[in-house]
């Protein structure tokens, strides 16, 4: 089984999007998979992240890294999710 992510994200967010692309970018070397979740859809959501997008969470909702992808982090937990 893969590991699983969720990318919390705005749409007018260029950080959000360059995180994004990196994500792809890291899938064709590595087996995972991510959601995109706009954080402007979801008051509760909007509370939570405010500012802090791009966040890339695991499926424990634990935030691994957020601003910039941090491939290092990324791979630790593909490699170890526990």
């Amino acid at each position: 089984m893969s590991a699983h992510f969720i990318l919390y994200s705005r749409e007018t967010c260029h950080l959000c999007h360059d995180m994004y692309e990196e994500l792809r970018l890291w899938q064709t070397r590595i087996n995972f998979t991510f959601d995109v979740m706009d954080i402007d859809e979801d008051v509760t959501l909007q509370q939570k992240y405010g500012m802090m997008v791009p966040a890339l969470c695991n499926t424990a909702g634990e935030v691994l890294c957020y601003g910039r992808l941090n491939p290092d982090v990324l791979t630790l937990q593909i490699n170890d999710p526990c």
